[in-house]
């Protein structure tokens, strides 16, 4: 696709012809170079290179802006853009020859924003389709800012684990249909001295999603396991919020880990959320997300109230905060698990159901380790499906739970796992299968599998990142384990990090 490029009239009006007073003042005296060369990739034009219409749909479409001046000093830009037909939009800033900063917001629910760069916010107005951002750069020495480009961004590839090895030959491309547009009515650059950072998940400053539908009666539990140390506060705030704003009527129940900062504790009274917080009892040593999902069990075991669902999650990205795909991953978490209440409720119509979750991913023999331990601290007729829920979030049945806990081996209770030969991984490898030893169903999003389509069930090799191709594997493994689920046992699972078509 061919990319037409427009140079900045020198009488083009400001909301068109960004005022770039980002550059040095002696440069900019006497220069008769144009500040700014546009771009444009996909588009087409209208009177103005900064008016853009998709006249078809669209693969990878690209504005970009160009500095042909030297910026080289701390910088704040601020755009004023109009869109419509964009579900993600993605800002990439060059800094120097090698360093880009990114900046991604969901223009159709803007509580959804993740960014690189010391500080970025947005003021939305989904209604209209007009969002006022703003974002700092700060060169390094001898660096320059280069050049801005907006794109479409594809957030279906991004993953509820981003330790997960694995190419990104299975990435779905960025798209955008016909009659989309796109319009930068406001731009300016301009220089900074003092220093800002915000979060890098913080939403749009002016607009709160819709709280969720009516309440459910009976509610939800949340089994919510949480190390939030000094450095990791602004982490538990941003939990607190997405708590806050997607399950404001549930009953938590939060396990606070060994190391947490007693801020994080008045954090938590302080939120207004209904939450029973547990801290990890001196008998449960294992550093992990496993210690405080324990301790949160231990405090739902003894409550008398009874709930429609158990959502489970925890603090992801305590130990990697300037991690850019852990702050992806977060906003994939967000928004596959913590926002799926219809997508949930949906699944758990079904009465056979027991446990759901967003990535599904039949695990390797050697941590069959982990339901070993599941059935030495639990009795129940049936076989585990051999299933991990990844990043240890999925939603499970109240009725399912509450017969676990009721009926586990309490020593699970002061010495969490280890004493059964469960590790680190238990609660993400084995506790999801708990409603499946107990003879119900899992369920997860549909789909055709990945870009190789459906997966031949019989030889299982997996992708560790394609969540679209593993759920579709398990669905073949649990088809299978629905024929005898007694005598069930898994297939050896390959894990890779490309697709190869079985024998």
């Amino acid at each position: 696709m061919t990319e037409r490029h427009h140079r900045t009239p020198p009488d083009e009006p400001a909301a068109s012809a960004p005022d770039l007073r980002g550059m040095d003042a002696a440069e900019a005296q006497g220069s008769e170079q144009e500040p700014l060369t546009v771009s444009v990739r996909g588009w087409s034009s209208g009177e103005s290179p900064l008016e853009l219409t998709a006249t078809e749909d669209l693969t990878a479409p690209r504005l970009k802006l160009s500095f042909n001046e030297r910026i080289t000093t701390a910088s704040t830009v601020t755009m004023t853009i109009s869109a419509s037909g964009i579900e993600t939009l993605r800002i990439r800033a060059a800094v120097g020859r090698d360093r880009i900063e990114e900046f991604w917001v969901s223009l159709d629910e803007p509580s959804y924003v993740h960014h690189t760069m010391p500080y970025a916010e947005v003021l939305a107005d989904p209604e209209s389709g007009v969002y006022g951002i703003e974002f700092d750069i700060v060169p390094e020495a001898g660096e320059r800012f280069r050049w801005i480009s907006l794109e479409a961004g594809e957030i279906r590839n991004w993953r509820l684990h981003p330790g997960f090895p694995g190419g990104r030959w299975f990435d779905l491309p960025a798209t955008v249909p016909a009659g989309a547009t796109l319009m930068v009515a406001g731009f300016t650059v301009a220089p900074r001295r003092a220093g800002r950072t915000s979060q890098t998940g913080q939403g749009a400053l002016n607009w709160s999603p819709p709280p969720p539908g009516e309440a459910s009666s009976p509610r939800d539990a949340v089994i919510f396991a949480s190390w939030v140390p000094e450095h990791a506060l602004d982490l538990g705030g941003y939990f607190l919020d997405v708590l806050k704003r997607r399950h404001p009527g549930a009953k938590h129940f939060i396990g606070i880990n060994h190391g947490s900062s007693p801020e994080w504790e008045a954090m938590i009274r302080a939120s207004g959320l209904d939450a029973d917080l547990s801290h990890v009892g001196p008998g449960l040593t294992m550093p992990y997300d496993p210690a405080g999902f324990v301790a949160a069990l231990d405090a739902y075991r003894r409550s008398e109230e009874r709930f429609r669902l158990a959502w489970f999650g925890h603090t992801k990205g305590g130990l990697h905060l300037n991690h850019p795909e852990y702050g992806t991953g977060r906003w994939a978490i967000e928004r596959w698990f913590w926002s799926a209440h219809d997508e949930v409720s949906r699944a758990f119509a079904r009465e056979d159901v027991g446990v759901w979750a967003p990535h599904w991913l039949m695990f390797q023999p050697e941590h069959l380790e982990q339901t070993t331990a599941l059935r030495r601290m639990y009795d129940a007729p049936c076989a585990p499906l051999g299933a991990m829920a990844v990043s240890a979030h999925f939603v499970m049945r109240d009725e399912c739970l509450r017969a676990f806990v009721n009926g586990v081996d309490p020593r699970l209770f002061t010495a969490g796992p280890a004493p059964f030969g469960g590790d680190r991984y238990f609660v993400e490898f084995a506790l999801p299968n708990v409603p499946l030893v107990q003879g119900w169903r899992a369920a997860g999003p549909e789909g055709e599998g990945g870009r190789s389509g459906l997966p031949a069930c019989g030889a299982l090799r997996a992708v560790l990142n394609d969540w679209r191709q593993n759920n579709a594997m398990m669905r073949c493994e649990l088809d299978r384990w629905a024929e005898d689920p007694i005598r069930f046992t898994p297939l050896p699972v390959q894990h890779g990090t490309f697709w190869m078509p079985p024998d």
